[in-house]
């Protein structure tokens, strides 16, 4: 059973027989991932920079013999 969706970047209407199918083409999947991918970093500014501090204070500890 086919159901027509509408594609939220482009908004091109296409035919879907899958429940989960949000995009029309691959482009357009692309492109959502990036927004969505630049929306979690607005989120979470600081994601990045505690992570690689935890990682090398991990390291140092593995190194040192301290864990």
């Amino acid at each position: 059973m086919a159901k027509v969706v509408t594609c939220p970047i482009c908004g091109a209407e296409f035919e879907t027989s899958r429940p989960n199918k949000k995009y029309c083409s691959f482009t357009c999947k692309e492109a959502g991932r990036q927004l969505r991918r630049m929306k979690w970093e607005a989120e979470n500014p600081d994601y990045s920079k505690n992570y690689m501090r935890e990682y090398r204070t991990a390291q140092k500890a593995a190194k040192d013999g301290t864990l």
